[in-house]
């Protein structure tokens, strides 16, 4: 949606029976839907939340980068970041 206004966000809850022999345990996460006058995009809310957090500890340095120790976290590798304005 980087080319298009964004004209509203709806969020919503995903849920769904992975096993109909364990329906008592639905995968849940938060969803967020992107509207704009011609293209719509939904995404994961939970994701796009935890991957700015993680964001915010390795530019405040409570992260080093890729294979280095802390006391919170070690991160492996980072695969893939996705910028975007405004959300």
């Amino acid at each position: 949606m980087a080319q298009e206004p964004l004209l509203a966000k709806v969020f919503y809850k995903f849920s769904h029976v992975k096993d109909t022999a364990n329906p008592k345990y639905p995968y849940n996460e938060n969803m967020v839907l992107l509207l704009g006058k011609n293209t719509s995009e939904y995404k994961s809310f939970d994701k796009m939340y935890y991957d700015s957090l993680l964001m915010e500890q390795i530019k405040t340095g409570k992260i080093t980068g890729p294979g280095k120790k802390n006391k919170q976290f070690r991160i492996l590798s980072i695969l893939f970041i996705k910028v975007s304005n405004g959300i």
